[in-house]
């Protein structure tokens, strides 16, 4: 499942060294016009499909896994791209019941 990657060691000791472990800044950059860099995608570069994680997956998969604790997502310097198409899936997601 999603959540089975946070239980390497080399996952758990890089959240054991990030204070605190619940809050994430990303950078929000002005090229930015999908949500590849917030969702992360697919590359067949080495020749196999292989899905490339981004932070702001780690992060909400580290929320999912410490449930009783708040978490914080800031997204620094949101104005610099438009916000209506790199987060177009998760503001349709929140408009649908």
């Amino acid at each position: 499942m999603f959540v089975n990657w946070l239980m390497l060691p080399e996952v758990r000791i890089r959240m054991r060294l990030k204070k605190p472990y619940n809050y994430e800044m990303i950078q929000v950059r002005p090229n930015w016009h999908d949500s590849t860099e917030l969702l992360g995608y697919e590359t067949r570069i080495s020749g196999e499909t292989e899905y490339v994680l981004t932070d702001f997956l780690r992060f909400l998969a580290k929320a999912w896994y410490f449930e009783e604790t708040p978490f914080f997502l800031c997204l620094d310097e949101m104005n610099l791209a438009p916000v209506e198409q790199y987060f177009a899936e998760y503001l349709s997601v929140l408009e649908n019941p």
